[in-house]
């Protein structure tokens, strides 16, 4: 009990100095690829580590518009688009980056439905409001600006995944087999410290063992969440200077 404290009391020490991490993730709907990483790397990722990142999906693969939107061409198909288009607007909907996460972890299985409805209802999502997303206008834009921001990148493989606003081949490389290692190496959770606290790369092991609290433990976990949200929230300030509010 007292050498849980102590990695308790030692992550929170250093917690305040984390760098947050900006991740942009670059994927489509019916990808294979795609959702291997989602299954192997980011559901996979420790609790500490997903709440020091910002999370952005970016679901459009190597899709076109035509005339400005009228219809979408996609690598896997109309399912596909229609899919992309089906989660741009859940995702625009949920209001927290844990339900994005779960929605799109549902959503990104060999198993799941293709059609992208089961995963929205088991989101919690107002599915009025979605399916008005998808049929009108709104789901058209969320594309448009889908395909504007892969275009920015020119992605020559998908998933690409973008660490703080700034693609980089070797951390692309990294990313499909050592995301956790990544987000480690960047939130400078690194070496002696990372041992200290018992967070391991990859998995729940460690840290969720860690965080199963007794007595007053809740009190040091919740300051630890607080000074994780204000790392990322300076980082969101330094790369994204004058981007709309975001869903909290």
């Amino acid at each position: 009990m007292k050498r849980s404290l102590a990695a308790v009391l030692i992550f929170a020490a250093f917690a305040a100095n984390v760098q947050a991490v900006t991740v942009d993730v670059y994927y489509a709907h019916l990808c294979p690829d795609s959702v291997r990483w989602v299954q192997n790397q980011l559901l996979t990722l420790n609790p500490t580590l997903l709440n020091a990142i910002t999370l952005d999906f970016i679901p459009f693969g190597k899709a076109q518009s035509v005339n400005n939107g009228q219809s979408f061409i996609c690598q896997h198909g109309p399912a596909e688009c229609e899919g992309n288009r089906v989660q741009s607007c859940v995702l625009n909907l949920l209001p927290t980056q844990q339900a994005q996460v779960n929605y799109v972890g549902c959503q990104m299985s060999f198993t799941a439905d293709p059609r992208g409805w089961e995963c929205a209802f088991r989101s919690g999502v107002n599915l009025n409001a979605a399916e008005q997303c998808v049929e009108g206008t709104q789901g058209t834009t969320l594309q448009l600006e889908a395909e504007r921001r892969t275009q920015l990148i020119s992605p020559a493989f998908i998933p690409t995944i973008v660490f703080n606003g700034q693609f980089d081949q070797g951390l692309q490389d990294r990313s499909l087999t050592d995301f956790a290692g990544i987000i480690c190496e960047l939130a400078g959770l690194t070496g002696e410290q990372l041992e200290n606290t018992g967070v391991h790369r990859g998995g729940y092991e460690g840290t969720e063992r860690l965080f199963e609290t007794e007595n007053g433990y809740g009190e040091l976990v919740d300051t630890l969440q607080l000074l994780l949200m204000s790392a990322k929230e300076k980082v969101l300030d330094h790369h994204y200077p004058n981007f709309p509010e975001r869903l909290q």
